[in-house]
């Protein structure tokens, strides 16, 4: 029972780090192999059976995991392809137009379900992927001098060029007695002294 969970487990993660890509035993035990070895290789043999197969695709299915490779149409799944190519820098609509899918069938697509989990399962992975490719664009045009990129790294890095640097309390007061102290100290010792300890504490309750 236990190898059974663990191979479940197994199918979830690849499932989520593939975006939905269809599983048989064999990928799923060579996908193990590459990250851990969780499930001994006698389980994913017995998993190859016919019957031990369905029964496990009936688990994964409680899991709200379906093989979509068996519900999408090839069409489908290349719109998708795609869609999601990041350095296919044509529009959707150009895209769709050169696929010749009408905006419509696609709208209606994005209506269904399954369609709709697998174009977010990669698109987010495309975005995850796409992360250091577009850090190091950014970094080289801020390298070149472009304006709007050092801002944006200096805000990353915490120093906001559009904020004023707060200014040091006890410098205010300290400048404040100075100039209370050429006026009151001589006429008014106790008076100055009853200001001073009042800014004191003041200052203090408010650091």
């Amino acid at each position: 029972m236990a190898q059974w969970v663990k191979a479940i487990e197994v199918a979830v993660e690849h499932y989520q780090n593939t975006a939905g890509d269809p599983p048989t035993a064999e990928v799923l035990a060579a996908w193990d192999d590459e990250h851990g070895q969780l499930v001994k290789i006698e389980t994913w043999q017995r998993l190859t059976y016919q019957k031990n197969w369905k029964l496990f695709l009936v688990a994964l299915s409680v899991r709200g995991i379906r093989p979509v490779g068996d519900v999408l149409t090839p069409q489908q799944k290349l719109a998708i392809e795609w869609i999601t190519n990041f350095t296919d820098t044509r529009s959707i609509p150009q895209k769709l137009r050169a696929l010749g899918i009408p905006v419509m069938q696609w709208n209606l697509w994005l209506k269904d379900r399954v369609f709709k989990e697998l174009l977010d399962q990669r698109s987010e992975r495309i975005i995850e992927e796409a992360k250091g490719a577009v850090t190091l664009t950014m970094t080289q045009r801020a390298l070149s001098g472009d304006a709007r990129m050092i801002e944006y790294f200096d805000k990353r890095a915490g120093r906001n060029p559009d904020k004023q640097e707060a200014v040091d309390g006890r410098e205010v007061i300290r400048t404040v007695v100075d100039v209370l102290a050429a006026h009151l100290s001589k006429d008014h010792p106790d008076l100055m002294r009853a200001i001073a300890a009042e800014l004191e504490v003041r200052l203090n309750l408010n650091a």
